[in-house]
């Protein structure tokens, strides 16, 4: 015969069981509605992990296993079966966390899981309020840490990449948003195109990242409209149509490429360039246009670019190049911008510019 602290026991081991099997039963079949729906998917692509077992492998979400942590989620190290993998856990309280998003940033995960250029996802658990999401393990830097580690103010220091290799990531992540423009269905909007979206892994190859905010253009339509109830994308890489409540494309990815590509050429975020063009001379004109983006010149990029980098024969004028092509990314009319498909053709082209 039970005590009556031992059926206590047994009825909350009972309940937690029923509210386990409750979450798994409704997440797994909204998130299996949405990939048949979305992918064409007759099978799970996908593994699903358990609560325990993504515990265990990220020694139950220790901070010093933290690979990036934004307002949303928190992207841990982990090893399951002796395999290192990156586990995406959102935080459950954040007021701005929407279930459906979530979903979404599964479901396109999974769609173009096999470019090489994007971090593939391997799974998911559903075992938790939020679905925690399982990708494979970058073995390098995140890009914006790498670029970003050592002082900004630093003169003479010696550059984080040679340009040869700035310039191939450049590409690769170009290629990897096109990918997501033109080879899926229904284009696929990133949203959130930054160094720190992108991670890098077995020989400084570009894994892109951060689909949480990421958007598809409904079938027939060119453009989508949005929430307006929240600021999407972040100060500095956010195109101006997406600050003032329009309608949004694939445009607003390239306007955050061209601000990515000024920040891989001056190894500075925009907010930190600002800053730095303050300290260096306070005659400098550098202000915010309408508390959305930072306007800079291009030959202050230019000049810091020098800085920044070793270039070798020819690679000045690749320099050069490249600045006229974030330039044209960063146009604040939309229409004027170049696709990110003639980007990335243009970036090859700069590749074989010669002294």
């Amino acid at each position: 015969m039970l005590s009556a602290g031992s059926s206590r026991r047994v009825e909350i081991t009972k309940k937690e069981h029923l509210q386990k099997e409750s979450l798994v039963s409704r997440n797994g079949a909204i998130l299996l509605e949405e990939v048949i729906k979305s992918a064409g998917c007759k099978y799970n692509p996908y593994r699903i992990f358990s609560k325990k077992e993504l515990e265990i492998a990220t020694n139950y979400y220790d901070n010093d296993r933290i690979l990036k942590e934004d307002g949303y989620y928190a992207l841990y190290m982990g090893i399951h079966e002796e395999r290192k993998i990156s586990v995406k856990k959102f935080h459950e309280d954040h007021k701005y966390i929407i279930f459906s998003e979530i979903i979404d940033d599964f479901v396109i995960s999974l769609q173009i899981r096999n470019h090489k250029n994007v971090m593939e996802v391997l799974g998911c658990c559903l075992e938790t309020k939020i679905p925690i999401l399982v990708y494979e393990y970058p073995v390098n830097k995140n890009f914006s840490n790498l670029l970003h580690e050592k002082s900004v103010t630093k003169e003479n220091r010696p550059p984080i990449l040679s340009f040869e290799s700035k310039l191939r990531i450049a590409t690769e992540i170009a290629d990897a948003v096109t990918y997501m423009h033109i080879a899926t269905s229904t284009p696929i909007i990133h949203r959130d195109i930054k160094s720190c979206n992108i991670f890098l892994g077995e020989q400084n190859v570009v894994k892109l990242f951060g689909f949480d905010l990421s958007l598809k253009i409904p079938s027939g339509e060119e453009d989508v409209e949005t929430n307006m109830s929240r600021t999407i994308g972040t100060i500095g890489y956010i195109a101006p149509e997406c600050m003032s409540g329009q309608p949004i494309t694939e445009k607003c990815d390239v306007y955050g490429f061209g601000s990515t590509l000024i920040e891989i050429l001056t190894e500075m975020t925009p907010w930190a360039f600002k800053r730095w063009l303050r300290l260096e001379d306070s005659s400098n004109v550098v202000s915010d246009a309408g508390g959305s983006d930072l306007y800079f010149s291009k030959e202050q990029v230019f000049e810091v670019s020098l800085k920044r980098n070793i270039l070798g024969e020819g690679e000045i004028k690749q320099v050069m190049a490249c600045i006229t092509l974030a330039w044209e990314c960063r146009k604040d009319n939309p229409t004027e911008r170049p696709s990110i498909k003639e980007v990335t053709e243009e970036l090859r082209r700069i590749k074989t510019i010669t002294g």
